[in-house]
């Protein structure tokens, strides 16, 4: 019973909440102090999984994925992904 009033509790001020009204420019207060309070990683490359591969060397040129040292280092180097030329 006690977690019944708890969690219902919990619905009603957490939807109290998404309907507050808010400013335009309250928002985006809010949105700009999350985005730099927040740290965020882009793995989409995979290169932080290779990290945990026994043996795998990010010093070394690697002859799959996108990333390694060599590859930061050569001129003019692209994005991971598809290449459009």
């Amino acid at each position: 019973m006690r977690r019944t009033v708890l969690l219902s509790a919990f619905l009603v001020l957490s939807v109290a909440f998404l309907l507050a009204p808010a400013s335009a420019d309250d928002l985006a207060d809010r949105a700009r102090k999350l985005h730099f309070s927040s740290i965020v990683v882009d793995t989409h490359d995979d290169t932080t999984q290779r990290l945990l591969v026994p043996g795998y060397d990010i010093a070394a040129k690697n002859p799959d994925g996108h990333i390694d040292i060599p590859r930061m280092h050569r001129p003019r180097s692209r994005p991971p992904g598809p290449r459009s030329d």
